[in-house]
């Protein structure tokens, strides 16, 4: 049996086995704001090419783009690289070099395989995506509340944000940003929009 935190508060205790909304979640280096956004039970790697659609559309640049095991795909890799990118995505054990039309893919896995140490230092900016999910948490807390499946998804946007009003915040009180950016830079305007 799965539940809600709604479900748990209704019948006044607590079930083990949880409702699970699967977030995918690309955000930006610096102030961890979240760019693109999607909630799916949907394999992770399937996101990367939306994603890169989405943050292209908004105006921003890609230099690099980091990720799991889960997002390695060729296609993904193609997707970075026709974005002006680098992609640098972690090997699995059992992943091979033949580049099948993806030259990203075959630069992506020798240099982590001949454990390039610029890639692994680029990989490693992953960590910033679990500093950007972990601090959403922690300020807005991991449970949702909601009853309906829609609305659960609309309470997880909303916690996404205000977490970004939060890194302009940053932003701003940093110096990075001033009150002209707010009438003429595109991309505070647009790290609201999710669609």
């Amino acid at each position: 049996m799965t539940s809600s935190t709604w479900y748990n508060w209704r019948i006044k205790r607590s079930i083990k086995k949880k409702d699970h909304l699967k977030e995918h979640v690309t955000s930006t280096a610096k102030y961890n704001v979240a760019v693109a956004v999607d909630i799916s039970s949907e394999a992770d790697a399937t996101f990367i090419r939306p994603h890169v659609q989405k943050i292209w559309e908004q105006g921003f640049t890609i230099e690099h783009m980091s990720g799991d095991k889960a997002y390695l795909t060729r296609d993904g890799c193609n997707a970075v690289a026709e974005a002006g990118g680098k992609a640098h995505f972690r090997v699995k054990s059992n992943t091979i070099t033949n580049a099948k039309g993806s030259w990203e893919w075959k630069r992506t896995v020798t240099a982590q395989i001949n454990e390039n140490q610029q890639e692994l230092d680029d990989y490693n900016v992953r960590q910033n995506a679990e500093s950007t999910n972990h601090a959403k948490k922690e300020k807005f807390g991991s449970k949702i509340r909601c009853k309906l499946d829609s609305t659960k998804e609309a309470e997880v946007m909303m916690k996404w944000c205000a977490y970004n009003l939060t890194a302009i915040c940053r932003a701003y009180y940093d110096g990075a940003i001033g009150p002209d950016h707010f009438s003429t830079n595109l991309h505070i305007e647009r790290m609201l929009t999710y669609t």
